[in-house]
């Protein structure tokens, strides 16, 4: 049996080479065709947002943009009057050197003189002493006050004269008062157990018929070495 060859074509290919590369061809036409559309509209977007992004040519930051006239001869008279302070700052600073360069050979010599010559301490009479309060005198025995009916002219004429002569006796009499209740018969009240027996001292001394009364439970109690001489109505 004869085997059949296809017959070459013209270049040395067959039909179906030819056939073949024709719709590679096609393919690759149709695969051209579909990207130039899906990047077309993003390259359009991308050159878009690049001009948005970008600042126009005629912008100029303030900050680069030159001195007027005017403001450049304001500068410059603000910069001469901060010359001329810190001028006069630097020439009060060197006056204020020069004065302490001046002072410090006197300072000097009188801190060593001070530490070679210590001054001598002054010598004089001691102050005086503070005056001491006079010292009181002694008491001898209890301080008794004598008490009398108030608006009585007898009352007042005996409390009187008891207050002299316990006076002459050498006792104390601290006061004379007038008050408007004594009771009938004439006492000696104490308020201190210390003193109940000066109470009863004084009792004896004064003669017949004194009692002693004990107002150690009186609400407020006077001093300690207080006695009371209770004189009734005459």
């Amino acid at each position: 049996m004869r085997s059949e060859r296809a017959a070459p074509t013209r270049g040395g290919l067959s039909a179906g080479g030819w056939l073949g590369l024709g719709l590679m061809l096609f393919a690759l036409v149709g695969a051209l065709a579909l990207a130039g559309g899906v990047l077309a509209p993003l390259t359009t977007g991308f050159s878009h947002r690049t001009e948005a992004a970008a600042p126009p040519a005629s912008a100029t930051s303030p900050d680069t943009a030159p001195y007027t006239a005017e403001q450049a001869r304001a500068r410059l008279d603000v910069l001469r009057e901060e010359i001329a302070l810190e001028q006069a700052r630097l020439a009060a600073l060197r006056a204020i050197r020069s004065r302490l360069q001046a002072e410090l050979p006197a300072a000097e010599e009188a801190a060593e003189a001070a530490l070679t010559d210590p001054p001598e301490e002054a010598v004089g009479e001691p102050p005086p002493a503070p005056p001491q309060p006079a010292p009181e005198p002694p008491r001898r025995g209890p301080r008794v006050f004598i008490h009398h009916r108030a608006s009585s002219a007898a009352g007042l004429a005996s409390a009187t004269d008891l207050a002299g002569a316990l006076r002459r006796a050498g006792m104390t009499v601290a006061g004379v008062r007038a008050t408007p209740n004594v009771p009938t018969t004439p006492v000696v009240r104490f308020f201190h157990t210390a003193d109940r027996a000066e109470a009863a001292r004084l009792a004896s001394r004064l003669g017949r018929g004194w009692a002693v009364q004990d107002f150690r439970a009186f609400p407020s109690l006077p001093a300690r070495g207080t006695l009371e001489i209770w004189l009734p109505a005459g």
